[in-house]
């Protein structure tokens, strides 16, 4: 009886063991090493001390909203070397079902906005700023920004592919003559 019980102990402590390896890799964080179309490897841990190479995830999707062709929404948001992400793997076994999740803000990585009410897509220089009440797209300091009542522009403003100054009040035409009237919903 005894062997048989030491044998049971030990058949249950190797399955606590396998269970706590597929918890721990159920979800990991790494940053993402290598990108290949639309998928990426992730490095989970630094680098062997005796090889030198890093453990990397298995090739896996980075996670996108799909549901376009269903009445919903599709984006497609791409990753940089570097970045920080999850690795989620429902069943502790890291494979092609796996999924790269985006990570929440970090001080390398900070939030675009301090303003919490506020949508706001940033990628480099370039950013759309949404609120509910206006949308607003920029570049550098050069804007667009949309409300109920207007659109304002921050930078030189060109109009339907127009290559005409505006007429304006005060202004002179080319023949010399001012300007009694002028545009009313294009305002200088």
């Amino acid at each position: 009886m005894i062997p048989t019980l030491a044998r049971e102990l030990r058949s249950l402590y190797k399955e606590v063991d396998d269970l706590h390896r597929r918890l721990a890799a159920s979800h990991m964080t790494g940053k993402v090493a290598q990108i290949q179309g639309d998928k990426v490897r992730l490095e989970l841990m630094p680098a062997d001390g005796r090889t030198g190479k890093p453990f990397l995830s298995p090739w896996v999707q980075v996670q996108e909203s799909a549901g376009d062709g269903v009445g919903g929404y599709s984006t497609h948001v791409p990753v940089a070397i570097g970045e920080t992400m999850r690795l989620l793997s429902p069943h502790g076994e890291l494979g092609p079902h796996s999924i790269a999740v985006r990570d929440g803000y970090t001080t390398d990585n900070p939030r675009p906005t301090d303003h919490d009410q506020r949508l706001v897509i940033k990628h480099g220089n370039t950013r759309l700023i949404m609120d509910g009440e206006t949308v607003e797209l920029a570049v550098g300091d050069a804007a667009v920004k949309i409300s109920a009542d207007e659109i304002l522009t921050t930078k030189r403003t060109r109009l339907a592919n127009g290559n005409r100054k505006v007429h304006f009040v005060g202004g002179l035409d080319d023949g010399g003559d001012v300007a009694v009237d002028g545009a009313d919903d294009v305002l200088v």
